[in-house]
Parts: structure tokens; sequence; C-alpha cells
């Protein structure tokens, strides 16, 4: 099984962190062999060649970079002072000891105008291993990947003041390609193995000063195979899968001065199964909700509120599979289900939702979608304006619900 011992990779991807050129005592250089060996011998990590060019660093400081021994402030602190045009690493092996055997090798590690923090570019070309231990064999592969515009000033300021959560970071661009990870399945035989997987995974975002304005993210198939013969696979099997097949995509916008996000889409996707879609208006959403430190955050969003929120599934084969699944586990015709379901969102969805006249038009479209199971929407709005999340939060019941929100379904359109 593929393990990771954080520290040491940490500190070997510190300089991420670090970085366009002071006018002042410029050096270039380069550190060969630098050696890692985890607490204990457990993982040994190589950096055959690390380039250094145009940096504010000494050489000593940036052999402190990679040293285990270094104690951790004073890592912080070279991290948040360095500077450097180019830092390049060609090749980082990772090789596990004891119990584990195997290797994992990355190649062309490369950040590019960095300073203090703030990096035009960050990539990696490639990932490539193996290893070995008691549960089994895995191994990882991975295509490039790629940041760029990023800013983690405020991570190394909360990393200084002791709460990793304090930190936001920037980036503007990030891309992730050709991913793979093969490890023992541990509801699955000895031998079994569960695979995930991830075609892409590209994104982008623009600020206003450091406020993030726009949002976009796509994934394309995160896939996860279990083994065939665990308990997940099995029971993945019944359902009629052999693997789960995902994608996301994601857009958003914030206005500053309206202090307004409006979520234009978040949809999850499955192959053979349907498209679950999410999108919103939300309002007094303050920007230390999107800067400040982690209570700084919650409590700005915690003043925040919704006017309009809607929900939109159509199905590709997930409820197919799902009723025929359940009916299969009862012991009973998907048609008697279909009609059971029928019945009780006609005469009991009203009663639960308080009597509300909207409950009736909620039902009347579950009734028809799973008469013709194709597409469900569901919208939910304020009645008397937007909804505090504080006061969404103290909704007990379906009856309070629909006094507060008025709710609006469509079904197969």
């Amino acid at each position: 099984m593929i393990r990771s011992n954080l520290r040491p990779v940490a500190i070997s991807f510190a300089i991420v962190l670090a970085a366009p050129i002071s006018a002042f005592a410029l050096e270039s250089y380069v550190l060969e062999d630098v050696r890692l060996e985890t607490p204990a011998n457990k993982t040994s990590i190589l950096l055959k060649r690390v380039e250094f060019v145009d940096t504010n660093l000494t050489r000593a400081e940036a052999q402190q970079l990679f040293s285990l021994d270094a104690e951790r402030g004073v890592q912080t602190a070279l991290v948040a002072k360095a500077q450097a045009k180019r830092v390049f690493v060609p090749e980082i092996v990772i090789e596990p000891k004891g119990e584990r055997t195997g290797l994992i090798t990355l190649r062309g590690y490369e950040v590019n105008d960095l300073d203090r923090g703030r990096f035009a570019k960050v990539s990696l070309t490639s990932i490539d291993g193996a290893a070995t231990d008691k549960a089994g064999a895995g191994t990882i592969k991975s295509g490039p990947i790629i940041l760029e515009q990023g800013d983690f000033g405020r991570i190394i300021n909360a990393v200084k003041d002791g709460d990793f959560t304090n930190g936001v970071a920037q980036l503007g661009k990030f891309s992730w390609t050709g991913f793979e990870l093969v490890v023992p399945d541990p509801k699955a035989p000895p031998g079994g193995q569960m695979k995930f997987t991830l075609a892409s995974l590209v994104g982008s975002n623009t600020y206003d000063g450091d406020l993030p304005v726009t949002m976009k993210a796509e994934a394309k198939n995160f896939t996860f195979e279990p083994a065939k013969n665990s308990e997940v696979g099995q029971n993945l099997t019944k359902f009629g899968y052999d693997k789960l097949d995902m994608g996301m995509t994601i857009s958003g916008s914030y206005d500053v001065a309206k202090k307004a996000y409006t979520l234009t889409d978040y949809s999850l996707t499955g192959v053979n199964a349907g498209v679950l879609t999410l999108s919103g208006l939300f309002g007094n959403i303050d920007r230390n909700a999107l800067l400040g430190d982690r209570m700084t955050r919650l409590s700005g969003l915690m003043q925040g509120d919704v006017s309009e929120f809607t929900i939109r599934f159509v199905n590709q084969g997930l409820f197919d599979k799902a009723l025929a699944y359940y009916a299969a586990s009862v012991n009973r015709p998907p048609a008697d289900i279909k009609g059971e379901w029928s019945v009780a969102a006609t005469g009991m969805l009203p009663m639960l939702l308080g009597g509300d006249p909207s409950a009736l038009k909620l039902a009347e479209a579950i009734t028809t979608f799973l008469r013709d199971p194709k597409s469900l929407t569901v919208t939910l709005k304020g009645k008397n304006g937007p909804v505090r999340f504080m006061e969404a939060a103290q909704i007990r019941d379906p009856a309070t619900f629909m006094q507060k929100v008025n709710v609006t379904a469509t079904a197969n359109q």
C-alpha cells in the first residue's frame, strides 16, 4: 500500500512557497544528492539535483530548507523570505523502507518567479511508482500538474501563527491530468485491488485585489473501481455498475459592491447515472467571509443569506437502477414500488409539509417524475425576502420550513 510521511514531502516541496527577485545579493547554484531520511528510517527521499537561479537564499539557507534537523520555525522563516527566478528539480525519488519496498519517482518539478509566497508557475511533469507492504501492492501514476499565478503568503503567515486553517491561498489557474492510483482493497480477499483514476481537473480564478470574484473548475472521469470479489464490488454489481465514473463542474461569481455571491452552476455527473445541479443566489457575504482567519470566515458566512436556491436532477439511469436494486432487495416488482411511492408523495407529502399550497405542486411534480423519470427541478425562495443562514439553521420541522420558504417544482421539463 502506498503511504506518505507528510513532513519530509512538505519539506522537499517547501520552496513552492518561496520566492521575483531581489535586486541585491542574488545567487545561482546547484545542490547535489539532497537526501532526506524520515524518523525511524521508514522512508528515504532523494533529490538528485536542485537548481536555484537568481535567489536571495544562500547555499546554507537552501540546504536548511531540505533538512529534517532544521527547526520548523527556521524553515518557515526561510520560506517566508525566499525569492528565486527559478527552482528546478529534475527528479525526486521516494523509497519506502522496512516492511515496505518500492520506488516512487516525481519528475520535472519546477517553480518560476517566486517572491515570498507568490509564484508565477509551479509544475510537475509526471509521477510514476509502485510500493508493496503486508497489505499488498500498489501503483501510482500521474501526468502533468500545473499551478499558475499563485499566492500562498497568507498560508505561510498562518503556519507562523501555528494554525494552518487560518490561511487562504490564491490561485489563478490549475490543471491536473492523467492520474491513476491502484491500492489493495481492504474489503477484498488477499490480492484484491481497487483503482482510482482522474482524466483531468482544470480551473481558473480571478481576483479584485485579494478578493476572489470568479471561479470555474471542471473534473472529468473521476472513477472508482473496487475489486470484483470485494463486498463493495459485489454490491456495486448488484446495483448495475462495474465502476463509478463521475465528473464535476462549478462556476460562481462574487459582486464586491453588492456583497453577493452567485452560484451559477455546481453539477455532479455520473456515467449511466445522471446529473445533479445546484445553483443559488446568496447575499450579505462580507469580504471577511472570504479572506479572514477561520473563525472570522465562519462568523462572516453566518451573517449571509440566501434568496433563491435550485436543485435539478436529470435522470440517465440512476433512478431506474436504484428502483430495481430496492425492488430486488424486498422481492417485489419495481412497478409496485413506483405505485406506492406515487401514493405516498400525493397523500403524505402535503400533510408532512403542513398543508401548504406549494406542497401540492411539489407532490404533483414528484408523481410525474415517478411515472416517467426524466428530470425533476425544485426551486426554493424566501417568502418574505432572503432567509438568513442562521435563521435557516434553526428550522426544525417541515411546517416551519414551508412558512418561510416558497417551493416550486417541475418534472420532465
